[in-house]
């Protein structure tokens, strides 16, 4: 998801993310995603993150976790 994401948004991520987005999925459940769209909207390409996840490692999450992702990505910059 994090070469992913970089590939997308063109840029090198701390390696924070590696910590931070790690833990953040292993509790994976969010209700916010309508406002962390509007608080970034530049990270919209990101929204196919939990398909991306379903891909590489076969894990099912939630559609709304995209905005998570999208915050994760937004802090590692």
């Amino acid at each position: 998801m994090i070469s992913y994401a970089e590939g997308e948004i063109m840029m090198p991520l701390s390696d924070h993310i590696h910590i931070s987005l790690t833990d953040h999925l292993s509790f994976a459940y969010n209700k916010l995603l309508g406002e962390i769209k509007v608080l970034y909207k530049q990270n919209k390409k990101l929204e196919s993150m939990p398909f991306v996840m379903y891909r590489s490692v076969g894990v099912e999450l939630p559609d709304d976790e995209a905005g998570y992702v999208a915050l994760h990505i937004h802090t590692a910059k």
